[in-house]
C-alpha cells in the first residue's frame, strides 16, 4: 500500500489500524471486517496520522479513493450503519476546518451534492480526497464521470486538473489519456499514412450511399436505439442523447452476430472497409472501437461528453447531410459535407445537434497515428486502466 505510511517515530495509530483492521482481513478475503476496519480507522482524528508529511496527505487521498469506490460493496455487507458514523465524521471536520470558505466550488458540490443516495456518498469521499491531493488525476477523473451522469457543471473542476499538468486541455478527459499529438479536430494531411484510404472513402460514398437508400426503402426498423440490447459493447451510448432519437446499424462490432444484418443491408460497405481498414474492423471485433451507419433524427441533440480513451480517433463520412446539423468537438464548430470525411479526436467534450431533417454519418473508429505499429501496447494499457 502506498497505504502504509511509516515515520521515524514509528507508524502511527491511524496507519496502524488501517493496516492491521484493514489490509490484512482484506488480503484473507474478510471483506467485512476489512471494510468494517477501513471506515473505523479513518474515523481517528488526524493527528493520528503523519499528517505534516506531504507523502501521507496523498496517501491518505488514496485511502478516501479506495474507500469512494467501494460504497456500493460496503452497503451490500450491510456496513451502513459504519458508512454513516464516517459521513458525519468527515461533516464535522470539514466544519471545523479553516479552509472551509475557500474551498473551490467543485468541493463544495462534493459536501453538498445535489442528488441523495450512493453517488451523495461518494462524492463525499471523492472531495475528502482531492482536498487532501489535488494532484491525483485519478479522483478528477471519478467526479468527471459522476458530475456527468448528474448534469452538473464541470467545467471548474477540468479547469483545476489543466492547471495542475493533469489533463492537456481542461475539455479533453478521457478515463484513459496518453500522450499523443492531440487536437479537437484533425486535417487529412496531419494523418499521413491514413490519408489513402480516406480518399477512396469518399470516391466510394455514393457507393455507399446507394447501399443506405436501400436500406431505408427496405425497412427502417432495421436500425436499432443506440444504447440498445442489440450490442454486446456501447451500451451507454444512448445515456448521452438529450433529445430526439438516435439509431443506428453496426457494421462491425464486438459480437459477430451485431454485423448479420448488416451483411445484408451493406454488403459493398463493408467489403470496402475490410479491404481498406483491416486495422479499424479489427479494433471493432475486439469491443476498442465501432464501425456503424449513425443515423440522427430530426431536432436531435446529442450532449456533451468524451469517450474513454485518446488512443483512437473518428471518422464521420457525410451520407445525408441537409442544413442546420452540426458538431462542437473542444470549442469548435463544424458541419458535414456529403461525400466528405469529418476527422475528430472524441477524446475531447462533443456533441451533435441536428436540423429539421434526419443526418445520416458513417461512423469508423481508427488507431491514432501514433499508436500504429504498437496498438497491442495501447489496447493493453487501456485494459489495465479500465481494471484499475
Amino acid at each position: 500500500d502506498s497505504m502504509a505510511t511509516t515515520t521515524p517515530a514509528g507508524v502511527l495509530a491511524g496507519d496502524r489500524a488501517w493496516m492491521q483492521k484493514g489490509v490484512l482481513p482484506f488480503l484473507q478475503n474478510d471483506l467485512e471486517s476489512a471494510f468494517s476496519g477501513f471506515l473505523a480507522s479513518l474515523l481517528l482524528p488526524a493527528s493520528a496520522f503523519a499528517s505534516e508529511k506531504a507523502i501521507t496527505r496523498q496517501n491518505m487521498s488514496r485511502r478516501w479513493l479506495f474507500i469512494a469506490s467501494n460504497v456500493e460493496n460496503i452497503l451490500d455487507l450491510g456496513l451502513d450503519s459504519d458508512l454513516e458514523k464516517l459521513r458525519r465524521h468527515l461533516k464535522s471536520e470539514a466544519l471545523e476546518a479553516a479552509e472551509e470558505a475557500g474551498l473551490p466550488d467543485y468541493l463544495k458540490t462534493c459536501r453538498n451534492f445535489p442528488t441523495v443516495g450512493v453517488s451523495q456518498i461518494v462524492a463525499e469521499f471523492l472531495g475528502e480526497a482531492l482536498r487532501l491531493d489535488p494532484d491525483e488525476l485519478l479522483v478528477y477523473q471519478e467526479l468527471f464521470l459522476l458530475f456527468e451522469e448528474h448534469k452538473l457543471d464541470i467545467a471548474s473542476l477540468a479547469e483545476a486538473a489543466a492547471t495542475r499538468g493533469l489533463l492537456l486541455h481542461p475539455l479533453q478527459r478521457p478515463t484513459v489519456l496518453f500522450e499523443l499529438e492531440s487536437r479537437p479536430f484533425w486535417e487529412l494531411s496531419q494523418l499521413k499514412n491514413d490519408a489513402f484510404w480516406i480518399l477512396e472513402l469518399e470516391a466510394q460514398w455514393k457507393m455507399i450511399r446507394g447501399e443506405l437508400d436501400r436500406a431505408l426503402s427496405m425497412s427502417r426498423q432495421a436500425f436499432a436505439s443506440v444504447g440498445g440490447e442489440h450490442r454486446t459493447g456501447g451500451r451507454h451510448d444512448g445515456e448521452v442523447l438529450k433529445k430526439g432519437a438516435w439509431s443506428e446499424v453496426v457494421l462491425y462490432g464486438l459480437d459477430p452476430e451485431e454485423s448479420r444484418l448488416a451483411e445484408q443491408l451493406f454488403p459493398r460497405t463493408r467489403a470496402l472497409l475490410s479491404s481498406l481498414l483491416p486495422t479499424a474492423t479489427s479494433m471493432a471485433e475486439e469491443g476498442f472501437g465501432e464501425i456503424i451507419v449513425s443515423r440522427l433524427a430530426p431536432n436531435s441533440h446529442i450532449a456533451p461528453h468524451c469517450a474513454p480513451n485518446n488512443a483512437r480517433l473518428t471518422a464521420h463520412l457525410g451520407l445525408v447531410i441537409p442544413k442546420g446539423c452540426r458538431i462542437r468537438v473542444g470549442s469548435e464548430w463544424r458541419g458535414w459535407e456529403e461525400g466528405k470525411v469529418l476527422l475528430f479526436d472524441d477524446s475531447y467534450e462533443h456533441e451533435v445537434v441536428s436540423g429539421a431533417e434526419e443526418r445520416v454519418v458513417l461512423l469508423i473508429r481508427f488507431w491514432h497515428p501514433e499508436c500504429c505499429g504498437r496498438e497491442e501496447s495501447y489496447r493493453e494499457r487501456d485494459d489495465r486502466a479500465f481494471n484499475w
